[in-house]
């Protein structure tokens, strides 16, 4: 497609070309593309993957600066905006079509690190697809990702910002680290010795922060224990525990 065509067609109300800093060129174009309207500040132009940059000419005003980045992964998902997230996947030596498929099955261009993950498993897109596109059960993205006989080595898990949901188990993933990190029938023993008494909170280092609970010294089968937990902010009956070992 010659260049002008494309461009008029695809901004065609000229008086807002000068507010626009973001181009976008998924189709093939030819000849000399003129963006000299486009008198934004900061001026991107991403060119897709798809296109080939040498078939046509960028002219801009003198003296304006315009960065432009090719083979672009942008139409993929917005998120590829960010060079360095685009270039995390390169490192995997996946082409821009097999991170479509995983962009596709519900993946997040940031989570390029479960895809490692993933290819070690020998698991493949339409797997993932089937068991999380619609939700994300955290216990379940976790047994996904850590086949059982896997998680009794694992020291760390980095579940940051994944959009998990449910009710996680972590007890059972620390037995490497903490030998005597107690297992959940005793923490719920453990939990019980406090039914119908008054704790007061720890004092929170941000006032967003929910109010945290550190017991000590609980007593239990001649032992005594730390219990650290809170209380999930949308369901007041919903205890989380952070850690339960001796005290």
């Amino acid at each position: 497609m010659k260049s002008q065509v494309w461009l008029d067609k695809t901004y065609p109300k000229k008086e807002e070309r000068c507010r626009v800093n973001i181009i976008l060129i998924t189709e093939q174009l030819e000849g000399e593309l003129d963006l000299k309207g486009f008198t934004c500040g900061r001026l991107e132009v991403f060119i897709s993957y798809r296109v080939d940059p040498t078939q046509f000419t960028i002219i801009i005003n003198q003296g304006k600066s315009v960065k432009i980045i090719s083979n672009s992964w942008l139409e993929i998902h917005e998120n590829f905006i960010y060079p360095d997230r685009q270039q995390q996947w390169k490192n995997l030596g996946m082409t821009a079509e097999d991170v479509q498929t995983w962009i596709q099955a519900g993946l997040e261009p940031e989570e390029c690190d479960w895809v490692e993950k993933a290819q070690k498993l020998n698991l493949i897109p339409q797997q993932f697809a089937n068991k999380f596109q619609n939700r994300r059960d955290v216990q379940e993205w976790i047994d996904f990702f850590y086949p059982l006989e896997e998680q009794t080595n694992i020291t760390k898990l980095n579940i940051y910002r994944r959009n998990l949901t449910g009710s996680l188990t972590i007890t059972d993933h620390y037995k490497k680290e903490h030998d005597d990190v107690m297992s959940n029938e005793k923490i719920l023993a453990i939990v019980r010795k406090l039914n119908n008494t008054i704790r007061k909170p720890e004092p929170k280092k941000k006032p967003n922060w929910p109010d945290v609970y550190v017991e000590k010294g609980i007593e239990y089968e001649n032992k005594k224990y730390l219990l650290v937990f809170w209380f999930n902010k949308k369901n007041p009956h919903g205890l989380w525990i952070k850690n339960c070992y001796p005290d």
